[in-house]
């Protein structure tokens, strides 16, 4: 038996081989190689830092050591893999409270946006995904309103894909949480926008184009935009009364149809509540939907928010007289406004509007 061993002499490890360093020097050293000027090493760091990224903790070491300016400042690299991978280095980050942080500490939302327009797609939904996660803080939200985020949006979305377009979507509906968010989204033209989205046949492009034009509904000139399209007519601006509203009725018909149609329901739902608590909105159900069934349907969902937004849109819509009568008919309907009415504590939100709801439509002159 032969006792010894003869071993091969040892490689030289090849120069782009991402190899972790110990201790304090592990994130020092991977940031330093995504700044190097060797593109194989760069890329491959850029790989490493993508897995790396999955542990808050090195999101944390990396980001000390700068690693977050370096990568927003590669968002417009001649490189397509550097640009891939750094842009999605970054909304991995974002995903965590230290990543955020690191973000907004180095001003990188500005950077982020010269990316927007990105042939790629990988590219500019990776920038979306990140600039949605910071949108999810008050601090995210403001430094994306100062970056100007709002309007840049708007008008990307016009264009996208429909497959990214919810994030741009989301941001936007997030950045209207702000006062100064909401007047950004009002003033460029966002609620015309989202009106124009919910015919989309991506449900998650429809679902967000809701959501976001309910939430922008909350403030009155949305409502009234919501309501009438304002079509320019040499010098003089004229009204038409085809607004979002009869879209949304739509939306509620064709949901069931959609892979997400209890997210569907729930948006438009949501959007129609806010509408219909205007005069003119009241009017144009009446119009659109005068037999209120799409509407009445919504009280039997399982969904407890779209069951609850049914109701006040119900309490809403009833001081229409040919509404109300119809309504007053319908048996289905009010057996179900009577057992919502009677609901036990947990649903004692319901139980209220239901009880209003109860009372508008029985309501005699």
């Amino acid at each position: 038996m032969d006792r010894h061993e003869n071993k091969r002499q040892p490689v030289e490890i090849p120069y782009f081989k991402i190899v972790a360093a110990y201790g304090l020097r592990e994130c020092p050293k991977l940031v330093e190689q995504v700044a190097g000027d060797n593109l194989e090493v760069r890329v491959n760091a850029l790989a490493v830092l993508c897995d790396e990224f999955q542990n808050p903790q090195k999101v944390f070491g990396c980001g000390q050591a700068g690693c977050i300016k370096i990568l927003s400042s590669m968002v417009i690299d001649p490189d397509y893999t550097t640009r891939s991978r750094a842009s999605k280095a970054l909304a991995i980050a974002a995903r965590d409270a230290n990543g955020i942080a690191f973000i907004l500490e180095d001003e990188a939302v500005v950077d982020l946006l010269n990316g927007i327009n990105d042939p790629s797609d990988d590219v500019r939904g990776n920038i979306y995904e990140c600039i949605c996660e910071v949108t999810r803080t008050a601090a995210g939200i403001d430094a994306c309103v100062r970056a100007g985020v709002t309007n840049a949006f708007v008008s990307a979305v016009q264009q996208e894909v429909d497959a990214l377009k919810p994030p741009l979507l989301r941001s936007i509906h997030n950045i209207a949480g702000s006062p100064q968010g909401a007047d950004d989204a009002l003033a460029c033209g966002a609620v015309a926008v989202c009106s124009a989205l919910l015919a989309s046949e991506h449900s998650g492009t429809a679902a967000e184009a809701a959501r976001t034009l309910g939430f922008l509904c909350a403030h009155e000139s949305g409502k009234h935009e919501a309501l009438f399209d304002v079509v320019a007519d040499g010098h003089n601006k004229k009204q038409s009364q085809v607004g979002a509203l009869g879209p949304l009725i739509a939306l509620l018909g064709v949901a069931r149809e959609r892979t997400s149609h209890a997210e569907v329901k729930a948006a438009a739902a949501m959007a129609i509540m806010a509408i219909t608590s205007t005069d003119e909105g009241k009017r144009q159900v009446a119009r659109v939907d005068n037999n209120h069934k799409l509407i009445t349907d919504l009280l039997y969902e399982a969904d407890r928010t779209t069951r609850l937004c049914a109701v006040k849109v119900i309490a809403n819509v009833a001081v229409n007289p040919s509404l109300r009568a119809s309504l007053a008919t319908d048996r289905l309907a009010l057996s179900a406004l009577k057992q919502m009415a009677g609901a036990d504590d947990d649903d004692a939100l319901i139980a209220r509007h239901a009880r209003i709801a109860l009372d508008a439509v029985q309501w005699k002159p």
